[in-house]
């Protein structure tokens, strides 16, 4: 098979094309600003991070993590940051920076709002005639919330957010009795570059960054008099032991006619939207028991033996307890299984019990 040079062309350039559009570039904006008793400046900037080849991620249409790279690479742009936010002076201390981490995230944390995270990690070092002596250490991190409607751009957001985290430890580093310490210890300087191994802040454990979760499901519901099926909407943000979610749903069900035989009704039918919460608690990886409990407000629609037709409103209570699987990625199936009880102003049954099958699309 022949392929020419065009066609060879054209499928680089579309490559490269899709590349570049899965990339999201932040520019890191000049800046001056005020350090009370400033004694040091910024000489060199160090890139110690374990992963370098992004910062972190945003989140497109589709909820699809996009990377997020600093231009025209991380090292030029914080140093460059640095020399007009800290200008140098050779009366103050020359210090070398090490990045031992910097990441940007965003996770949506209920239905209309989001959260972008900046997250940093640095390391202070002086160089004199005896070698790289590390002054200070310092994590950090900083959100911003927004909404789906929000005016602002996730790039100005993030690059605020980059620069408001450096401002900090370069705060709280000129805050530092460092000059007089003698317990500072040396470190080879060949070790400045050695990649760090973390991963995550440890100040980020008590506060991590939880996902918004949604789910759509429906579910089939049968009982020793009724049968019918029923729609939810679901969300909730996702933690490690115990989920409180929102829940929204339509369930439409109707009376078996063997349990209409002694009623002076040929037919039954229920339309209840319901709305309220649910528990969830992780028992297993996944794998969680729930219960929950709504209030149906509805219309009961029903036909006498004589074929007339009336409409009732009713209302009442209801809940469930069950078993229920929520995939770990971002878009997969949700099963579940379980028991529902309800009591409302039915003018044929007033309470009623049964078992339920569910099945769901998480994203």
């Amino acid at each position: 098979m022949n392929i020419n040079k065009t066609t060879v062309m054209l499928l680089l350039g579309l490559v490269f094309c899709a590349n570049s559009i899965a990339q999201t570039q932040i520019q890191l904006s000049s800046e001056s600003f005020q350090i009370d008793n400033r004694n040091f400046y910024i000489s060199e900037v160090v890139d110690g991070r374990k992963n370098k080849t992004n910062i972190g991620y945003t989140r497109n249409w589709s909820d699809k993590k996009t990377d997020i790279t600093l231009e025209p690479n991380m090292v030029t742009a914080i140093q460059n940051f640095a020399n007009l936010s800290l200008p140098h002076d050779l009366n103050l201390t020359p210090i070398i920076l090490k990045i031992l981490y910097l990441n940007v995230k965003e996770e949506r944390i209920s239905i209309s709002k989001k959260t972008a995270r900046a997250e940093i990690k640095l390391e202070f070092y002086k160089e004199d005639a005896l070698g790289v002596k590390k002054l200070f250490e310092i994590e950090h991190y900083e959100d911003h919330n927004f909404g789906d409607f929000s005016a602002e751009e996730i790039s100005d957001i993030y690059e605020k957010r980059i620069r408001s985290v450096l401002r900090h430890c370069f705060n709280e580093f000129s805050q530092k009795e460092w000059q007089n310490e003698k317990s500072n210890t040396y470190v080879n300087r060949q070790t400045l570059t050695n990649p760090s191994e973390f991963e995550k802040l440890s100040i980020t454990e008590r506060d991590p960054l939880l996902k918004w979760i949604n789910i759509i499901s429906y579910k089939r519901m049968n009982s020793k008099h009724t049968e019918g099926w029923g729609v939810s909407y679901i969300g909730f943000s996702e933690n490690k032991k115990l989920i409180l979610p929102f829940i929204y749903s339509f369930d439409r069900y109707r009376i078996k006619p063997e349990s209409l035989k002694n009623s002076n009704y040929r037919s039954a039918n229920y339309f209840t939207p319901s709305f309220g919460t649910e528990f969830y608690y992780k028992l297993f990886p996944r794998v969680y028991t729930n219960i929950s409990f709504q209030i149906p407000v509805g219309i009961e629609r029903l036909r006498d033996n004589n074929g007339k037709k009336s409409n009732n409103f009713i209302i009442g209570i209801a809940s469930s307890q069950g078993l229920l699987f929520i995939p770990k990625s971002d878009f997969g199936l949700v099963l579940g299984a379980g028991i529902y009880q309800k009591a409302h102003t039915s003018k044929i049954f007033k309470t009623n019990f049964g078992i339920e099958l569910t099945g769901g699309i998480k994203f």
